[in-house]
């Protein structure tokens, strides 16, 4: 569910609308050559969500800003998680740059499987779900939930 909200969220910031976070130091990262070009490639999306990513040479780059609501320690996971899923997206050809950041954002910085939520965080979520345009489905198509009726339910238990 959290995967869903965090998806739509992300991919419906615009940079005029972003929050981003300074780095009191800035990460720097280095690629592969092939890695180094997708990562090119996909920096005016990544900006648009609140990343600040530069070039500093040969393979190398500097982040400076994360989106205001990810964790400084998810910075290197996060660029490595966009360029596998942008590389598994070239085969597949089916999302365009944008999807591809906004799903790499929301599978990382979801609530993960077996985490123990409060009542209020819960609701929350629930609440969250159904203002996206798709509550019942994550970005990659599993099902999140299913509405039953009385109907429906009673013939389950039996």
């Amino acid at each position: 569910a959290t995967e869903r909200i965090l998806y739509e969220r992300y991919l419906n910031k615009t940079g005029a609308n972003t929050s981003s976070q300074l780095l009191m130091f800035p990460h720097n990262c280095s690629f592969s050559a092939a890695d180094s070009e997708i990562l090119s490639e996909l920096i005016p999306e990544m900006k648009n969500i609140g990343f600040e990513i530069n070039a500093l040479g040969k393979n190398s780059f500097v982040v400076s800003a994360i989106p205001a609501d990810m964790q400084e320690s998810e910075t290197e996971p996060t660029v490595e998680q966009m360029i596998a899923d942008y590389k598994c997206n070239l085969m597949q050809k089916n999302a365009t740059k944008n999807e591809t950041v906004a799903l790499a954002m929301a599978r990382r910085l979801s609530t993960k499987n077996g985490k123990n939520l409060q009542q209020e965080e819960m609701q929350h979520i629930i609440a969250e779900l159904f203002t996206c345009s798709v509550p019942d489905l994550s970005p990659s198509g599993k099902k999140i939930m299913t509405i039953m009726n009385e109907n429906d339910l009673t013939e389950k238990l039996r």
